[in-house]
């Protein structure tokens, strides 16, 4: 064997670079080793760094088939088994490939449906020129001006027919959180005078949408335009949710009605909700925290921040009596769970020091939950973003985007694992 190998024909460095770049080798009149008078072509290769590797690799693949050809009775079951290796890189790297290519077409086609869709308009305040002006006059005058009733009906206003989703559910909701009334009094006004742009420009991810966010001008409900995906998705999950909802210490948002306003020439979707932050004193800082850690990163470091900047923070987040949260949104996620709900959301705002302000936003059921910091001010807690279930769309994301940036870190994962992901760095965060 080893006898075969030595009499084996081994090219000559001249010859290999005659065959890699198409010239002759020169000998350095200096150090007097050869060297090659043309730079290796391009073409074969982008870096020349990864010229010899890539030339040691072929020449020993021409080697391994010159010996199994000239002395075919020595060739074994293990010169086999080691090829197998080799085919199957070659099989991830191309799925790697084509999942990068089709992430990256999708992101494409995406980007360029948001760009159409996005309006310059959707974080404006709203006036009597605003596109949405008529709708949102609808939604209050055929929709919240009735919430002190629990039906599902459609009502005529003007030339508006408004259609309330999931009135039973969320009829009951409002007389349980005594906010029926209240809404019935913003449903009476004008939208100018009801509505106002979300402080701090609105929601970023409704406007690349082309949705339209507002909060009332009490501050007390927000009023967000959403897709019919979202409403379906709402009416499959309403009579849980209101279950859950309703009982004691859940941090789940307060949803307290949706609403569907159709014209002769639109259709929008209303969701309205309470403000997590009502009431509160001075919000210094607001984190959105996922569990997930790829593009979760804030720059610069202003709006709301995310999960990157939270463990970043994560000293003066850590606070006492975090036991209690975990164990509450362990309920509430399992019924999320069971539900095949995902990508939620553990909204987190950081508020200054001030006894008589805590007083005060203790003072009604928000959905939220109060923690003092171990080192000075407290904390407001609760969840959002709870109507995204896991569809066809979620499962390509989850394996083209996941080969790209890793399955563990993306928020697109399978709601059992995201559940689990998200308590842990909860708990983690606040420091339980």
């Amino acid at each position: 064997m080893q006898g075969l190998q030595l009499a084996l024909p081994q090219p000559s460095v001249p010859d290999r670079c005659a065959r890699s770049c198409g010239t002759k080798m020169t000998t350095n009149a200096s150090s007097g080793a050869p060297s090659c008078s043309k730079r290796p072509r391009t073409s074969l290769l982008f870096c020349s760094g990864f010229l010899v590797p890539y030339m040691t690799l072929g020449l020993s693949r021409r080697q391994s088939r010159t010996a199994r050809a000239s002395v075919p009775q020595i060739t074994s079951a293990s010169a086999s088994h080691r090829s197998h290796p080799s085919e199957a890189s070659k099989t991830a790297a191309m799925h790697v490939t084509l999942a990068r290519a089709l992430y990256q077409a999708a992101l494409s086609l995406v980007g360029l449906h948001l760009a159409r869709r996005n309006a310059q308009h959707a974080n404006q305040g709203i006036d009597i020129t605003h596109p949405r002006y008529s709708d949102a006059a609808a939604l209050l005058g055929g929709g919240l001006a009735h919430a002190c009733k629990s039906r599902t009906v459609s009502r005529r206003w003007r030339d508006f027919v408004v259609e309330e989703r999931c009135g039973d559910a969320f009829g009951e909701l409002r007389k349980r959180w005594h906010c029926g009334r209240e809404l019935s009094r913003i449903g009476r006004r004008d939208p100018c005078q009801a509505l106002e742009v979300l402080g701090g420009g609105g929601s970023k991810g409704a406007a690349n949408r082309g949705l339209c966010f507002f909060v009332t001008r009490c501050g007390g409900y927000i009023v967000k335009q959403e897709s019919s995906a979202t409403l379906r998705t709402l009416d499959n999950v309403a009579k849980i949710y209101a279950e859950r909802a309703s009982a004691p210490g859940s941090l789940l948002p307060r949803l307290v009605g949706a609403y569907t306003v159709r014209s002769n020439t639109t259709t929008t979707h209303w969701l309205i909700m309470t403000n997590a932050f009502a009431g509160a004193p001075k919000i210094k800082a607001v984190y959105d925290v996922k569990g997930s850690t790829a593009g979760r990163r804030t720059r610069p470091k202003k709006g709301t921040l995310k999960d990157l900047d939270a463990r970043d923070d994560a000293a003066q987040l850590s606070c006492y009596g975090s036991g209690e949260v975990v164990e509450a949104l362990s309920g509430d996620t399992r019924v999320l769970e069971q539900l095949r709900l995902l990508d939620y959301s553990l909204l987190i705002g950081v508020c200054e020091t001030g006894p008589f302000g805590r007083w005060r936003y203790r003072r009604r059921d928000r959905g939220t939950r109060m923690l003092t910091c171990q080192n000075r001010g407290f904390l407001v807690v609760g969840l959002i973003d709870v109507l995204q279930p896991w569809t066809w769309t979620k499962v390509a994301e989850y394996y083209c985007r996941g080969a790209l940036k890793g399955w563990r870190r993306i928020s697109a994962v399978p709601p059992v694992f995201y559940r689990r992901r998200f308590l842990t760095f909860v708990s983690k965060l606040l420091g339980t």
